[in-house]
């Protein structure tokens, strides 16, 4: 049986959450324990499962990782048995929207503006079972609050501005509560987002921020016909990082997930991932290399020297220590770690397509050093 099938990965998921305090509430977590991961992604990403980050269910749409979908969850302040009507706008899969579900036992209207998305979705939640407790609508949802205005839980999926989120807390129910990515940045457009909270109680509109957030810009005709020039590139530029991290980044951290990896050593590689992805590629080499000589020397009573690889005695020790395709890894990044410190500055390596080389060669290192 696959092993996301088998509830092994999703244990593994929910204890990271309660440990990180994502999840500090019964109901939340038996919500995450009853409803199944892989019945909202496509069948080549199934394997994915209740890994605790973004992944796509359709084209470059993505879900939101589990541990947002938790904040999310508790800042809705959700009661089971009270009814509500929640209105979610973008629809992350239904991934989302079956966790409300299976808290409130709520009807939940999906307003969804991509027909392709909201296909997929439908069919996403008919083979999940919450067909019949989640409804989605094709519409733009920014437009869909004046349709629905006596919705009480209101949850922006995708980026907006403030302007929007004012315009709405004006006029929503007594005692609602809107939760949104509020756009601000500008140079910055990933990290340029704040997650609030609105609540209206007693004629009062209180907003609170719950920190910082990297959501898309909410797909919506009305809201991005409204973009200046500046606007739209951000719109780009946040489109193309996704798509960086679904087809390079996540391929290569996912098969690590699963291993028994000591924690210093996976944060060495996820560090030398975030330099890379910062454009500093010479420190990524240096930082992945690091955490390959870490696993070599992780567990062993007297350490490598690695200054001394030219030594008869230091090569017969690594051979006695690792198969030929781990020695063939280590000789290729011990290769790009020469060039990176004595390139000919007239004549420099491509450095960015060094560094993509040495972070895929570690991982399969790291994968083959540990694999159980």
């Amino acid at each position: 049986m696959d092993d996301y099938r088998n509830g092994k990965r999703k244990d593994e998921l929910i204890r990271h959450l309660l440990d990180k305090h994502y999840i500090f509430d019964a109901i939340i977590e038996a919500a995450f324990r009853e409803v199944e991961m892989e019945d909202f992604l496509p069948e080549e990403l199934k394997k994915y499962s209740y890994v605790d980050a973004p992944l796509p269910f359709y084209q470059n749409r993505p879900m939101a990782a589990p541990h947002i979908n938790a904040i999310f969850l508790q800042l809705l302040q959700l009661e089971p048995g009270t009814p509500y009507k929640i209105l979610q706008l973008s629809s992350m899969s239904g991934y989302f929207a079956s966790l409300m579900a299976e808290i409130t036992k709520s009807p939940i209207r999906i307003i969804e503006g991509d027909s392709g998305a909201a296909r997929v979705t439908k069919a996403n939640l008919k083979r999940s079972g919450y067909d019949q407790t989640v409804e989605v609508v094709e519409m733009d949802p920014i437009k869909a609050f004046w349709k629905f205005p006596e919705s009480d839980r209101i949850i922006f999926c995708g980026a907006v501005s403030t302007s929007i989120i004012d315009e709405v807390a004006k006029v929503m129910p007594a005692n609602a509560i809107l939760i949104a990515p509020l756009f601000t940045g500008i140079f910055n457009p990933l990290m340029g987002q704040d997650m609030v909270r609105v609540i209206k109680s007693n004629g009062e509109i209180t907003m609170e921020s719950f920190g910082k957030v990297s959501f898309i810009i909410m797909q919506s005709p009305s809201f991005q016909a409204k973009a200046s020039k500046t606007q739209e590139l951000i719109f780009k530029q946040i489109e193309q990082t996704l798509e960086e991290y679904f087809t390079t980044t996540l391929p290569r951290e996912e098969p690590l997930l699963d291993l028994n990896l000591p924690e210093h050593i996976m944060e060495d590689f996820l560090t030398a991932n975030t330099l890379f992805k910062k454009n500093f590629q010479k420190a990524a080499i240096f930082q992945a290399i690091l955490a390959v000589k870490e696993s070599i020397n992780y567990a062993v009573a007297e350490p490598l020297d690695f200054s001394k690889l030219d030594n008869p005695e230091m090569q017969l020790k690594l051979k006695e220590m690792l198969n030929p395709e781990q020695l063939r890894n280590l000789e290729t990044l011990l290769d790009i770690e020469k060039t990176i410190l004595n390139y000919d500055y007239q004549n420099p390596p491509n450095i960015e397509n060094l560094a993509k080389m040495a972070l895929d060669i570690t991982s399969s290192f790291l994968e083959s050093r540990f694999r159980k």
